[in-house]
């Protein structure tokens, strides 16, 4: 009988104890103006997730409401929740895009201020 090879091992691959595989991480970035009244719905809904995300980015862009005091109430409770503020208001594309550069998780989740998450 000729030898044809070897046969690859039908045992399951086993990391060395060394290799640690890590989850990917999630950045959730939720742009805001003027939407503290639908805010702690939001954040809420992303708080009751049965998995946490790595941080939770809520870019204000320059609200006239009580938005700021809404949101450093859930800062305060949740060190992962993020609070970047606008000295001026830059406009949705670019505080969206603001927000997207201070993400540091490997996928973004971008979330409206207003919608609802289930």
């Amino acid at each position: 009988m000729k030898n044809i090879g070897s046969v690859p091992s039908l045992q399951p691959s086993v990391h060395p104890p060394d290799k640690v595989i890590k989850p990917p991480t999630l950045s959730v970035i939720i742009p805001n103006y003027n939407h503290a009244a639908f805010l702690p719905r939001s954040l809420g809904a992303i708080l009751a997730q049965s998995v946490q995300p790595l941080e939770i980015i809520v870019m204000d862009d320059a609200s006239t409401d009580n938005s700021v005091e809404v949101i450093e109430s859930f800062v305060r409770r949740h060190p992962h929740i993020r609070l970047h503020r606008n000295a001026r208001n830059l406009g949705v594309v670019a505080n969206g895009n603001r927000a997207v550069d201070l993400a540091q998780g490997d996928y973004m989740y971008p979330k409206r201020g207003q919608s609802r998450l289930l």
